[in-house]
C-alpha cells in the first residue's frame, strides 16, 4: 500500500514538473479591468499527442475572482487525429516546436482576450 502511494506522488510529481505555465497580464480596451491570463500545457506529451491541449484561465486583478469560461476555452485542443503533433511541428513549422507552440500560444490568448472584451 505505502509503495503504491509512493508510486503515485512521484508520477503527480513528473506530470506537474512536465506541466508549462505561461501567464500574461491582461488589460481590456477600456483600461477599466485588468485580466491575468494562465495557459497550461504538457510540454512533454506533445512529443507522443496528436493534439495541443491546453488548460486556459482567466482572473480578475483586483478581484482575484475566476472568469468562468466556456469549455471550448478552458480546455484548448488544437490538432488532428491523423498526424501527430510532432509532425505538425515536422511539416508546418519545419521542425521548429518553439515557433509552433508559439503560433498556438498566440492564438488561445487572442480568443481568450475577445471572449473577456465580449463582457462575459
Amino acid at each position: 500500500m505505502r509503495q503504491a502511494l509512493v508510486a503515485e506522488g512521484l508520477q503527480n510529481m513528473l506530470q506537474s514538473a512536465a506541466m508549462a505555465r505561461v501567464r500574461k497580464r491582461y488589460t481590456t480596451v477600456h483600461g477599466n479591468e485588468d485580466w491575468i491570463v494562465s495557459v497550461s500545457y504538457d510540454d512533454h506529451a506533445l512529443t507522443r499527442a496528436h493534439w495541443f491541449e491546453a488548460q486556459v484561465s482567466a482572473l480578475q486583478e483586483a478581484t482575484g475572482k475566476p472568469m468562468v469560461l466556456p469549455k471550448e476555452l478552458a480546455t484548448y485542443r488544437i490538432g488532428e487525429t491523423e498526424h501527430p503533433f510532432r509532425e505538425y511541428v515536422r511539416m508546418d513549422w519545419g521542425g521548429d516546436s518553439e515557433a509552433a507552440i508559439a503560433h498556438l500560444l498566440t492564438t488561445i490568448y487572442r480568443r481568450v482576450y475577445a471572449y473577456i472584451e465580449r463582457g462575459h
